[in-house]
Protein backbone atom coordinates (compact mmCIF):
# COMPACT_ATOMS: atom_id res chain seq x y z
CA UNK A 1 0.00 0.00 0.00
CA UNK A 2 1.31 3.46 -0.89
CA UNK A 3 1.40 6.30 1.59
CA UNK A 4 -0.90 9.25 0.96
CA UNK A 5 1.83 11.59 2.22
CA UNK A 6 2.70 14.38 -0.20
CA UNK A 7 6.27 14.06 -1.45
CA UNK A 8 6.28 17.55 -2.98
CA UNK A 9 8.69 18.77 -0.25
CA UNK A 10 11.32 16.39 -1.64
CA UNK A 11 11.10 18.11 -5.01
CA UNK A 12 11.68 21.42 -3.25
CA UNK A 13 14.58 19.79 -1.41
CA UNK A 14 16.26 18.80 -4.66
CA UNK A 15 15.96 22.30 -6.04
CA UNK A 16 17.60 23.89 -2.98
CA UNK A 17 21.11 22.55 -2.40
CA UNK A 18 21.36 24.16 1.06
CA UNK A 19 18.88 21.53 2.29
CA UNK A 20 21.66 18.95 2.11
CA UNK A 21 22.87 20.40 5.44
CA UNK A 22 19.91 18.62 7.05
CA UNK A 23 21.29 15.28 5.81
CA UNK A 24 25.05 15.16 6.47
CA UNK A 25 26.86 12.26 4.86
CA UNK A 26 24.07 11.71 2.31
CA UNK A 27 24.59 9.36 -0.62
CA UNK A 28 23.26 10.13 -4.08
CA UNK A 29 23.82 6.89 -5.97
CA UNK A 30 23.68 7.12 -9.75
CA UNK A 31 22.01 3.89 -10.87
CA UNK A 32 21.73 4.72 -14.59
CA UNK A 33 22.68 7.53 -16.94
CA UNK A 34 22.61 7.74 -20.73
CA UNK A 35 22.25 10.32 -23.45
CA UNK A 36 20.31 10.76 -26.66
CA UNK A 37 20.92 14.00 -28.51
CA UNK A 38 20.52 16.85 -26.02
CA UNK A 39 18.54 14.67 -23.55
CA UNK A 40 20.20 12.99 -20.55
CA UNK A 41 18.02 10.78 -18.32
CA UNK A 42 19.51 10.04 -14.88
CA UNK A 43 18.17 7.55 -12.31
CA UNK A 44 19.39 8.16 -8.73
CA UNK A 45 18.83 6.84 -5.21
CA UNK A 46 19.13 9.30 -2.29
CA UNK A 47 19.93 7.83 1.14
CA UNK A 48 20.65 9.61 4.41
CA UNK A 49 19.57 10.21 8.00
CA UNK A 50 18.00 13.49 9.13
CA UNK A 51 20.59 14.40 11.77
CA UNK A 52 21.67 17.89 10.69
CA UNK A 53 19.89 21.20 10.42
CA UNK A 54 16.09 21.51 10.38
CA UNK A 55 14.46 20.55 7.09
CA UNK A 56 11.38 22.52 6.04
CA UNK A 57 11.06 23.72 9.65
CA UNK A 58 11.32 20.21 11.13
CA UNK A 59 14.13 19.66 13.65
CA UNK A 60 16.44 16.70 13.06
CA UNK A 61 14.49 13.48 13.60
CA UNK A 62 17.22 10.85 13.33
CA UNK A 63 15.01 9.03 10.81
CA UNK A 64 16.44 7.42 7.69
CA UNK A 65 15.41 8.84 4.35
CA UNK A 66 15.52 6.96 1.06
CA UNK A 67 13.93 7.83 -2.23
CA UNK A 68 14.54 7.26 -5.90
CA UNK A 69 14.68 10.08 -8.37
CA UNK A 70 14.39 10.14 -12.13
CA UNK A 71 15.66 13.29 -13.79
CA UNK A 72 15.52 14.33 -17.42
CA UNK A 73 18.16 16.91 -18.22
CA UNK A 74 18.45 18.91 -21.42
CA UNK A 75 21.93 20.09 -22.33
CA UNK A 76 23.00 22.99 -24.57
CA UNK A 77 26.51 24.39 -24.91
CA UNK A 78 27.73 22.06 -22.16
CA UNK A 79 25.23 23.39 -19.59
CA UNK A 80 22.01 22.04 -18.11
CA UNK A 81 19.28 24.28 -19.48
CA UNK A 82 16.26 22.26 -18.36
CA UNK A 83 15.63 19.79 -15.53
CA UNK A 84 12.53 17.69 -14.92
CA UNK A 85 12.25 15.41 -11.90
CA UNK A 86 10.09 12.59 -10.61
CA UNK A 87 10.53 11.32 -7.03
CA UNK A 88 9.43 7.91 -5.75
CA UNK A 89 9.66 7.48 -1.98
CA UNK A 90 10.09 3.99 -0.59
Amino acid sequence: MRSTTSWAPFLLFLLQIENFDAFPGFKMLVKAIMSEGDQVPVYLIFESTHTGFPFLGISATGKKVRFSLMMMLRIADGKIIEKRSHVECE
